[in-house]
């Protein structure tokens, strides 16, 4: 049971493709762990009518590692327009290195996760981001859990890939020229 992470990483691609962003960084888990969702988010940007090639770094997927990234990114590449953290606890982080280095967001950078956790709401700015259905997925999980555990049924793997959209909010804008 899972979220569909590759349709997320096409939407936000797609978004900030469509605000007019081309330099976009990815900020992701453990390097030499590069995830559906990262190689989506490639794949989409350089399928764009303008082809974007982002900058990739691997961190810890945490706030800590948000912000680590981060600031290496803003150290070596502080052209940088927009970010999309690999999860919202990243991108949390992702906030605090750009207020820290007196960046605002999203008029100097903008920023996108992936979770809509509660928090995303009610940060500043409010964080957009791709919603994963998190309740859907654990009910999704017991169902399964509970039919393989009734040996009355006959047994069968099952694969639930669970729908994700975006979710827009105020921490992305068209970059300045």
């Amino acid at each position: 049971v899972c979220a569909d992470n590759v349709a997320g990483a096409i939407l936000a691609a797609e978004y900030l493709v469509r605000l007019g962003h081309r330099r976009i960084a990815h900020l992701t888990g453990r390097h030499g762990n590069m995830t559906a969702r990262a190689r989506a988010f490639v794949r989409a940007l350089g399928a764009a009518p303008e082809p974007v090639e982002p900058i990739i770094l691997h961190g810890k997927h945490n706030f800590q590692g948000g912000a680590d990234l981060a600031r290496q990114l803003l150290a070596e590449h502080p052209d940088i327009t927009a970010i999309f953290a690999a999860n919202d606890m990243m991108a949390f982080g992702v906030i605090r290195a750009l207020m820290d280095a007196g960046l605002r967001i999203p008029q100097d950078v903008s920023v996108i996760g992936f979770d809509n956790t509660e928090i995303s709401s009610i940060v500043n700015p409010p964080l957009t981001t791709i919603h994963q259905p998190k309740a859907e997925l654990g009910q999704a999980a017991v169902e399964i859990l509970l039919r393989m555990n009734n040996k009355n049924e006959p047994q069968h793997l099952e694969h639930r890939l669970l729908d994700v959209y975006l979710v827009e909010r105020q921490s992305c804008m068209e970059p300045h020229a």
